[in-house]
């Protein structure tokens, strides 16, 4: 039997309760919240340089800033958090360094830039790697929010990282009404966000309905850590959380037509059911759970098909996968990775160099402003330098992901051990209780995150949702919640400046 609660530990809790109250109203975290929700609302553009990405740009700034001098002060980064940051600006930057007119007429592809040269009569002059500088100085402007995101994440303490995940779930709740004004206005609604945007579907804050899509799929294993993670969530807490934020995400799905979006919904959903189901059955009995769900499927299925299921499920089978546009894209892609490769044309450039490589076969009227395929398009501006950051990436999250998995698998061990011995009055140490509980509320803010950071990462592999830097500052974030969160001291009385640079000792 479980040790009674002592008044001690009562007013311990209530000390914390005061501390987690404390850290949320803090400047900082205020500025932190303030910029996020810009980077949300104004940062769904699909073209890099508009002017609503600009907004999200400058408000990043005073935060990046802020950021990084909390960093400092924390002392030495985590090692990964470092390389993290620190990679995130090496491509562009080495991209941006002025090479000799001997050097950069030796890397491939540059025999044209050679040849307009010597045509026009002018004598060669120092050039960077990117052929369009001005397109990757673009590039690395728009990845600023993103940066102050994570590193402001770094900082925050547990109670701070899921408010900030409820306010990204909060808006992602409060687009699907709007996505409703979009899809029943029409193609003239006036409640788009962009000019050009995707009329006649919902979009919410975006100009792309996938886009959309890949947000409202995120808020899914999100909620699920933050309702998972509540020191004492109740169960009408746990319905009416249940009962708001699935409506509003499956009906954004619905509304935003994409096929895209309803296979990322699909895939959510049982990621999340898969990694905190266990905890949700333990506020609510299993059979509870199975008639929330059961309820809501039968209530939310019909108007699921009149809001646009219907017609993406016919999507499937009126146009042939095989026809996509984007093979044609993928094969012109390729033919300009071949020409630029190791080095890349320098991010930023697909839009304008892209049509020099695209093949006859494979015109189209339509714009083409990405590969629709991240992975190609980061080969084809970056290089190997490109392939070789993201398969670090990846072997970073794989061992993070693992590593949240294995605390939640020792976790669900140790409730299977305690539930065995109850029978017998087999007592546990209440403070050792409570470090272990912690532990488990902040596995399921990581793994959470780390669901979706899988699944931006597999829509990337056709369409490209990491272009827009609301998304980018969402994945941010979810990588920031990777590392352990910040002590309660860290974040409300911050200690006194050191001057230590990760890797080496003090």
């Amino acid at each position: 039997m479980v040790a009674a609660t002592s008044p001690a530990g009562k007013r311990g809790r209530q000390s914390k309760d005061l501390t987690a109250s404390a850290e949320l109203r803090t400047p900082f975290f205020g500025l932190f919240c303030a910029t996020l929700l810009v980077t949300l609302t104004f940062g769904g553009s699909t073209g890099q340089g508009s002017p609503s990405d600009g907004v999200a740009q400058l408000a990043s700034v005073p935060l990046l800033a802020l950021a990084a001098k909390k960093a400092w002060e924390r002392g030495t980064l985590p090692r990964a958090a470092f390389l993290i940051a620190v990679g995130a600006a090496l491509l562009p930057l080495i991209e941006l360094v002025p090479l000799p007119p001997r050097l950069w007429t030796l890397l491939p592809g540059r025999e044209e830039i050679a040849a307009i040269y010597s045509a026009a009569g002018v004598p060669l002059s120092w050039r960077p790697i990117s052929v369009i500088p001005s397109a990757t100085w673009r590039a690395l402007g728009s990845a600023l929010p993103a940066v102050a995101i994570f590193l402001g994440t770094l900082t925050f303490s547990r109670a701070q990282r899921l408010a900030a995940l409820a306010l990204v779930v909060t808006v992602g709740v409060a687009s699907a009404p709007l996505a409703a004004l979009q899809a029943f206005g029409g193609r003239e609604s006036g409640f788009y966000v962009f000019d050009f945007t995707n009329t006649g579907h919902g979009v919410g804050f975006f100009a792309n309905a996938n886009h959309f899509g890949a947000f409202e799929s995120c808020l899914l294993p999100l909620a699920a850590a933050i309702l998972t993670s509540l020191k004492r969530g109740s169960r009408a807490l746990l319905l009416a959380a249940l009962a708001g934020i699935l409506p509003a995400v499956l009906f954004g799905l619905a509304l935003s037509g994409s096929r895209s979006a309803l296979a990322m919904g699909l895939a959510a959903l049982l990621a999340s059911i898969l990694a905190f189901g266990g905890a949700a059955t333990k506020r609510l009995c299993p059979w509870g759970v199975v008639g929330v769900a059961a309820a809501l499927a039968l209530l939310l299925a019909p108007l699921m098909l009149d809001l646009g299921a219907t017609a993406i499920l016919a999507r499937f089978t009126s146009q042939d996968i095989a026809e996509d546009a984007r093979w044609a894209i993928a094969r012109s892609a390729l033919a300009g990775i071949s020409t630029y490769f190791p080095f890349g044309s320098g991010l930023g450039t697909f839009p304008d160099v892209y049509p020099l490589h695209e093949r006859v076969a494979d015109l189209t009227p339509k714009f083409v402003n990405h590969a629709h395929d991240d992975l190609l398009e980061a080969a084809f501006e970056g290089g190997a330098i490109a392939l070789a950051l993201i398969a670090a990436f990846l072997s970073w999250l794989a061992v993070a992901t693992h590593r949240a998995l294995s605390v939640r698998s020792a976790q669900q061990g140790r409730h299977e051990v305690l539930s065995a011995h109850a029978s017998r009055s087999i007592g546990e140490d209440p403070r050792e209780s409570e470090a272990f509980a912690e532990v488990g509320r902040s596995w399921r803010i990581a793994l959470g995150g780390a669901i979706v950071l899988w699944l931006l990462l597999l829509h990337s592999l056709w369409d490209y949702p990491l272009h827009t830097i609301a998304l980018q500052s969402l994945f941010a974030l979810c990588i920031g919640l990777q590392f352990a969160p910040a002590s309660s001291s860290e974040t409300v009385r911050p200690p006194r400046p050191r001057m230590r640079i990760p890797f080496f000792p003090a």
